[in-house]
């Protein structure tokens, strides 16, 4: 019961481990050890997120990002995305200049500015204090500000895990 309570109270990324390794081994046969290699840690390449709030997004919420074609909704990056865009000055060129200071490509025509923001990161989980096979993935997010006719700006925000939509 305490190793439960343990569980319940540990950060999410140790308590699906620990879960994980309580489920495993009560499918063990009595008196049978069931040995379970899960990582223990995992390590990503290519992202700073320390000095950039796109790969602090991408970090946090773009590797769980799963469109479902029977339901439309956003994922939440493309919400955390939109509403980082809504809180910078509502200016086009203002935009465009954050967005370029986070290594995403600006383009705009008219009272349309469109940007594309494009990242490889390299995830290796760790077993055992040794690195297992890496995995590549590629993150794309598009962002379309369109000048309305009041004079406010309407965002669109795609957002693409590995060439998916």
């Amino acid at each position: 019961m305490r190793d439960l309570w343990r569980t319940a109270t540990a950060p999410r990324s140790r308590m699906l481990i620990t879960a994980f390794s309580v489920l495993a081994s009560g499918y063990a046969a009595a008196g049978e050890v069931l040995q379970v290699q899960y990582p223990i840690a995992i390590t990503r390449d290519g992202l700073d997120v320390t000095s950039n709030r796109l790969d602090a997004l991408i970090s946090h919420f773009g590797f769980v990002c799963i469109h479902n074609p029977y339901n439309p909704r956003p994922c939440r990056i493309e919400r955390e995305v939109t509403s980082l865009l809504r809180a910078l000055p509502q200016d086009s060129a203002v935009i465009a200049r954050e967005l370029r200071a986070m290594d995403a490509t600006c383009e705009s025509n008219g009272g349309r500015l469109q940007c594309i923001y494009e990242r490889d990161v390299l995830t290796t989980p760790w077993v055992n204090s040794v690195p297992s096979r890496a995995l590549k993935d590629s993150f794309r997010i598009e962002f379309t500000a369109t000048e309305q006719h009041d004079g406010s700006l309407d965002f669109k925000v795609t957002f693409w895990r590995n060439g998916r939509y």
